[in-house]
């Protein structure tokens, strides 16, 4: 196994729509490669992150020099994972991570936890126009489409990638086995600076859809879906790993909240109809009114969560993230 670091002196990626959310949590992008699209067939033989820290970029790859060395890489992807609360992949859900499972149950390798993934392309598919101006959503084409296909210096694709890497196998050529390595690292890299397109998407919408952490004294809640349903805010998500607990309600109010053994909870936070509005009523909720001060469908106590068309999705999901964190400090 062959471990690499390097650092890119680049921009840091800041938004304040994205600190709402992720403010303050550690995390990295993630993009693997592999033998083959099948992970019931095929290995995992490159782990890729970038993490901004210390004003630069540090990517830091863990790489196969034999396929006997696959335990150890997913191993050590693990060991660095485990210092994120979070990472960003592009086609993860449907890629990265489930192969990443996959080959973790094929080694037998049990009781882990894995960070929560963002996915930048089915939020960029269901919550953007950027599709109506491409060709496709292949990340080099988005990469192209926001200006970036430039930073690129790798030549070759991850089909090219997989035949340099049975000729590494062979041959021990060190060239090979370092444009493998910048294929990945200019992946993991990019897909850095390719979280600029975070600003062009509806990520309030795109985050109720699918989901975001949330950091407690406890450790990561993850909320995985947030609906509007009549006169409630319907909320399923899971508890941190661990010890499995449940919660009562702390308040006088009429929420509803479940935290179940298994690990799962579901909350259902009441509102208030006044015509054509719903309301949340942050006094009974008996919510701090201050960090919803400043939005724009905040006043004199209530949260306008929908006016007449609109759901305003940003209040949703800020009045989820605050009571999740008043119920878990309230039980210690």
């Amino acid at each position: 196994m062959y471990i690499s670091e390097r650092q890119a002196d680049i921009e840091k990626f800041e938004s304040n729509i994205f600190d709402m959310y992720f403010g303050g949590m550690s995390f990295a992008t993630f993009d693997i490669e592999s033998t083959g699209l099948s992970p019931k067939y095929c290995e995992l033989i490159l782990s890729g992150f970038c993490k901004y820290e210390g004003g630069c970029c540090t990517s830091t790859q863990i790489f196969a020099e034999s396929l006997d060395d696959e335990a150890e890489v997913l191993e050590r992807t693990l060991s660095y994972m485990a210092n994120l609360d979070f990472v960003v992949t592009y086609n993860g859900a449907r890629f990265d991570i489930p192969f990443l499972e996959e080959r973790l149950k094929k080694h037998r390798i049990n009781n882990y936890s894995l960070p929560f993934n963002f996915d930048l392309l089915p939020a960029i598919r269901k919550f953007s126009d950027i599709k109506s101006f491409t060709p496709n959503l292949r990340q080099k084409t988005v990469e192209a489409f926001m200006g970036l296909w430039t930073d690129r210096t790798d030549e070759i694709d991850g089909g090219q990638s997989v035949e340099m890497y049975y000729d590494y196998l062979v041959s021990r050529r060190e060239d090979l086995k370092e444009k493998i390595l910048l294929h990945n690292h200019d992946d993991v890299l990019q897909l850095y600076r390719l979280m600029a397109v975070t600003k062009r998407i509806d990520i309030h919408g795109a985050l109720a859809y699918y989901g975001f952490p949330v950091r407690t004294p406890l450790g990561i809640f993850t909320v995985k879906s947030v609906k509007l349903s009549r006169n409630n805010i319907e909320v399923q998500g899971l508890q941190p790993t661990g010890e499995a607990r449940a919660y009562v309600n702390p308040g006088r109010g009429e929420m509803k909240r479940e935290l179940r053994p298994d690990g799962s909870f579901e909350l259902a936070i009441p509102l208030l109809k006044k015509e054509a509005l719903l309301l949340a009523d942050l006094r009974q909720l008996e919510m701090d009114e201050e960090p919803f001060t400043g939005l724009p469908n905040y006043g004199s106590g209530y949260l306008i969560i929908k006016n007449e068309k609109d759901n305003n999705q940003m209040e949703m999901n800020l009045l989820v993230k605050k009571i999740l964190e008043r119920i878990v400090t309230n039980e210690l």
